[in-house]
């Protein structure tokens, strides 16, 4: 989403025109504070004119970094003076444009915030997931990993610890299992992710100091072997030796970027074998200079903290992931190629924007929910159904479940809680939602958890979709008023339904027609036409049997009248009337009707044929 800020109407529109040509989202706002009133930006950018009234752009930059939004800010400017984009780009924003400026600079810049977004939610996720992990672990062996971290021997870390070095090597084991990691490696890249700092002081330096002069003939020795430089090995992490073991493609530089060792995985990935040691990296991928990996790398040297990106590398034609730590004598380089993650997440995001709009166009809503966070992306032609406005609404659960009516709470938390902890494998609900005008609707909600963490099961992220059933709710209410009304005009005439199906011959009788034939079970059991027939007084079951198929038969409107005899014996006298039920194909397969206790109107049944026949039509109207 592209977030335009600008208090000019026809350079709002003009932008959000030319933005949408090119398949962009957008988003318009007339200034800075409707903006900043939003609860929730969906991800993206911002396109902020600079100079508008409201706050200074770099109270925006801080008030949207507060709240822990992931849009970098792309300041625009007509006759800016150059002190002013000095003072906003050192304000936080990523990039400022000149106006008039060309459409490909403007995409060029949108495409390098929107880098910065990605990576930004990326490392979200993977600094909350690395979190919880080493939440696991016991305060003694969290001490143990930042030792390693630090770079650390497991005897350094004894003494720092006052530990032996047998217990500190138990503890590092058992660490690595409760983490979840097969090596070393991927145990210190856990610990950076979750920005964990290192195990250091004057103490822990010394016994470094000491046990780097200890090895160093040792790695002097393996020099030939490893790649390394024999003269730059008191510098070097003591772990060396994890980083062969690695997934990644791994490399290490000194302080003037020249590659000092470099892991077999990157080495037969890049293709050149140990030639590249003493080599400056940007000698040899020299249009790396122009990409966001050199300003990544030189402001981890600068600051001394870890970083982890996704860039385009020009020289080797992939993207590639990257993770860059400082330490004394350099930096340590982490990454693998990329491409095919980010083509099939280009594909996702194709096909879950094809389902939005076809979602969309059959009336139907969608969502996604980030669990982590709280946040749910609806579809606006939803809220708007709701009567909400899509650019005011606070998206987010809480704000959500408040729209839920009281008495349908309980059962959506229920639904919710199966599926989120694996009891059901899709997720359905019906519910009332409360409309801006006061009113309910009737909303059936259908969803499935996409993602979970790998090591918790965690869920992580859940899509699905709403559908306004309010018109369904209303009918099955009038169809209840119906029945009820029935049910009351069937007592009080003593009436009962019947219904048989023409292609399988079985019938069903309600209950009030199971009493008049004395006959047992319940409404949902079903009679074939021999077991109606023996509830059939003898002297009528064939004059009945043959009327009722010859009605069949031709499809006329059927009326007969017989008696019945209960298991007490008694005798009761029964007006039986129906037709036959045409389906939406025009077929017919049914033939239902209506049974009428007329035993006090036998005489009457006798001598006015025509009075009980009105009778019968009345209440067939009637149901």
């Amino acid at each position: 989403m592209i977030h335009i800020v600008d208090d000019d109407a026809q350079v709002r529109a003009a932008t959000s025109f030319a933005l949408a040509a090119q398949g962009y989202k957008t988003q318009i706002y007339s200034g800075t504070d409707e903006l900043l009133g939003q609860r929730h930006l969906r991800d993206g950018c911002v396109l902020l004119k600079y100079g508008m009234p409201g706050p200074a752009p770099r109270e925006v930059v801080v008030a949207l970094e507060v709240r822990g939004s992931s849009n970098p800010v792309i300041m625009t400017g007509e006759n800016t003076r150059p002190g002013e984009v000095i003072a906003a780009l050192r304000g936080g924003a990523l990039d400022f444009l000149q106006r008039p400026y060309a459409e490909a600079d403007l995409i060029a810049a949108i495409e390098r915030a929107l880098d910065r977004s990605r990576d930004f939610a990326f490392h979200r996720q993977r600094k909350s997931s690395a979190r919880a992990r080493l939440a696991r672990l016991s305060p003694r062996k969290r001490q143990v990993l930042q030792g390693l971290l630090a770079g650390m021997s497991n005897k350094v870390i004894a003494h720092r610890l006052a530990l032996s070095p047998r217990t500190v090597e138990l503890h590092r084991g058992t660490m690595m299992e409760e983490l979840g990691v097969g090596n070393l490696a991927e145990a210190l890249r856990m610990a950076i992710d979750a920005e964990l700092a290192p195990l250091t002081d004057t103490l822990v330096a010394n016994g470094i100091a000491a046990s780097q002069s200890t090895h160093s003939l040792q790695h002097s020795q393996e020099s030939v072997a490893t790649g390394v430089r024999a003269d730059i090995l008191p510098s070097l992490p003591p772990a060396l030796d994890a980083l062969e073991g690695t997934t990644d493609c791994v490399f290490l530089l000194d302080r003037e970027w020249r590659f000092t060792y470099l892991n077999s995985n990157a080495r037969q990935l890049l293709g050149t074998g140990d030639e590249l040691i003493g080599i400056r990296l940007w000698d040899k991928y020299p249009l790396s200079g122009a990409t966001r990996a050199w300003d990544e790398f030189h402001r981890a040297t600068a600051d001394g903290q870890a970083r982890r990106f996704e860039f385009y590398e020009p020289d080797l034609r992939s993207w590639l992931d990257v993770s860059v730590r400082p330490f004394a004598a350099g930096v340590q380089v982490s990454f693998r190629n990329i491409n095919g993650e980010r083509w099939s997440k280009a594909q996702l995001q194709l096909s879950e924007q094809t389902l939005i709009q076809v979602l969309e166009a059959a009336g139907d809503g969608a969502w996604d929910w980030n669990i982590s966070t709280g946040q749910i992306a609806m579809s606006s032609s939803f809220l708007s159904q709701l009567g909400y406005n899509p650019k005011t609404f606070p998206q987010d659960f809480e704000g959500l479940t408040h729209l839920v009516h009281p008495d349908d709470l309980p059962a959506l938390s229920r639904c919710l809680k199966d599926h989120l902890d694996g009891t059901t494998s899709s997720f359905k609900c019906e519910y009332r939602l409360r409309r801006i005008d006061g009113g309910w609707l009737w909303n059936l909600d259908r969803g499935r958890v996409v993602a979970r963490d790998p090591i918790t099961s965690l869920p992580l992220r859940m899509v699905g979709t709403a559908s306004d059933i309010t018109h369904i709710k209303v009918a099955q209410q009038q169809a209840e008023e119906a029945f009820e009304r029935l049910a009351l005009a069937q007592a009080n005439a003593d009436v009962g339904m019947w219904e048989l199906d023409l292609n399988t011959r079985e019938l069903q009788f309600c209950e009030r027609s199971r009493i008049m034939h004395g006959l047992a079970g319940t409404p949902s059991d079903v009679l074939t036409e021999n077991e109606w027939l023996g509830a059939v007084h003898p002297d009528d079951r064939e004059p009945a049997m043959s009327k009722l198929r010859k009605h069949l038969d031709d499809g006329s409107a059927y009326r007969i009248r017989y008696r019945t005899i209960g298991r007490d014996g008694a005798v009761r006298w029964v007006l039986g009337t129906g037709k036959a039920v045409s389906n939406i194909d025009g077929s017919t397969h049914r033939f239902v009707g209506l049974n009428i206790d007329i035993t006090g109107l036998a005489e009457l049944a006798a001598t006015d044929d025509d009075s009980v026949s009105s009778i019968s039509e009345e209440l067939q109207r009637a149901s």
